[in-house]
């Protein structure tokens, strides 16, 4: 019964992921928060050495931890 629940909550978790990258390009919410300026300054210098952006790499972060069900 055990092994049952546990492999129930592994496929909801698989079936969740895959549905969320399917969905990547639906954005269809917003996030907001404040943050230190010389943080996201930074931050920003290294989104733009990596030829990427700090939305893009924060949504990465999040499906990563979505993924692996941690941060």
């Amino acid at each position: 019964d055990n092994l049952k629940r546990m492999q129930a909550s592994v496929d909801h978790k698989r079936l969740l992921v895959e549905e969320i990258e399917q969905s990547l390009s639906n954005l269809d919410t917003t996030m907001n928060f404040k943050v230190n300026s010389l943080l996201k300054s930074e931050f920003d210098k290294l989104c733009k050495k990596s030829h990427s952006n700090s939305s893009r790499e924060i949504k990465l972060f999040m499906l990563r931890s979505v993924r692996q069900g941690r941060i």
